[in-house]
């Protein structure tokens, strides 16, 4: 999303009239999500454009990104400056397996204007210092399940790890073998960094994928939708996932424990479980602070019914029909904090098996 700013506004004298022109500069920030995330490295990208109306264009003393492990970084963090409105870098020098938050800024004569939505505050997760010494193609993880690229190998490399061989892959190549069938739980996805629709629609892939590595992927948006996939993934690393939009949503299959996922980069979870019949699985630890779309979130998820009263959804501004329909469900979430919501309409909706405390709104009218 694209978070406009008018940081000027002055009121100029024509010469030769007696009537005064608004002077209005504003400078738009976005914040995207960072990629070819390291254990010490990662590449920030960001969008900074500047428009003026009835004056000059005031000049930008600095832009570029700031970024720090606290939520809201600021110029008294590690500011990184960069010129152009298409920005990107490469930050460096950062710990091992610590999450960092970036975003866009800009400052000129009158003010420090930052990217200040939720959405616009992007966070990664630097990976975990698990890599072996001489290091050639592939290694296993810490987790002792999880198979990962050496930073030196490259897209068709072969490696082999407890006598069973293992090809690294890209996106393209992935998706081809999904199309032909191909087994697929041989491969490395270290290199892979986009599973939007994957598996969409797929009746028929239900294979062992549980030693995939998606730390470098930031969407998995409609990945399993539709399709009959029920297997363990439970040990995934999504630490940098920023989209799960309809993930699971109509997949009468999948019912896998995934409470231990590291979610706290994720934006967008709306339609996540969305017609999910089969899903019942405590999430309760998730950290959804990030998080600020769950519309439709368990809509029709019939047989859910989990507590999820810990939950932080306080940056959540969209709740629309979350709840519609999930007929199992009966928990207390009276605790939450939406102050920040300004859809909810149908949130409850046909929900008869409901007597606990729900939120108390106060921007909408469930």
């Amino acid at each position: 999303m694209k978070k406009l700013l008018t940081f000027c506004a002055f009121l100029v004298l024509a010469c030769s009239s007696d009537y005064e022109l608004l002077c209005v500069d504003e400078v738009s920030l976005s914040t995207f999500p960072a990629t070819n995330v390291t254990r010490t490295s990662a590449a920030l990208n960001g969008l900074i454009s500047t428009a003026s109306i009835n004056c000059d264009t005031l000049t930008t003393q600095r832009q570029g990104f700031v970024y720090s492990t606290q939520r809201q970084p600021t110029i008294e963090n590690i500011e990184v400056n960069v010129d152009g409105d298409s920005i990107n870098t490469i930050i460096d020098n950062l710990e091992p397996n610590t999450a960092y938050y970036f975003r866009t800024f800009a400052i000129n004569p009158v003010a420090n204007l930052y990217a200040d939505k939720d959405e616009e505050i992007r966070r990664f997760v630097t990976h975990a210092d698990d890599v072996p010494i001489n290091c050639d193609v592939v290694y296993l993880g810490e987790n002792g399940i999880t198979i990962k690229a050496c930073e030196s190998a490259n897209v068709g490399d072969v490696g082999t790890i407890n006598g069973v061989e293992y090809t690294i892959v890209s996106e393209l190549n992935l998706r081809q073998r999904i199309i032909d069938n191909a087994d697929i739980s041989s491969v490395c996805t270290s290199r892979v960094t986009q599973m939007e629709k994957l598996f969409y629609q797929n009746d028929v892939f239900n294979q062992d994928i549980s030693t995939w590595d998606v730390s470098n992927v930031i969407s998995m948006s409609q990945m399993f939708e539709e399709s009959a996939f029920n297997q363990d993934i439970s040990n995934w690393d999504v630490r940098n996932l920023t989209d799960m939009y309809s993930m699971f949503k109509d997949n009468s299959a999948f019912n896998q424990p995934i409470g231990d996922w590291n979610v706290g980069s994720v934006n967008k979870m709306g339609r996540m479980f969305q017609g999910n019949s089969a899903f019942n699985q405590p999430i309760n630890n998730w950290d959804v602070g990030s998080v600020d779309e769950m519309w439709y979130m368990f809509y029709n998820a019939s047989n859910f019914n989990q507590p999820i009263g810990n939950w932080n959804v306080s940056g959540v501004n969209n709740m629309y029909s979350m709840f519609s329909g999930a007929t199992s469900f009966n928990q207390d979430i009276g605790n939450w904090d939406v102050s920040n919501v300004l859809q909810c309409d149908g949130f409850s909706y046909n929900t008869p098996q409901w007597t606990l405390p729900q939120p108390y709104f106060t921007s909408c009218i469930p």
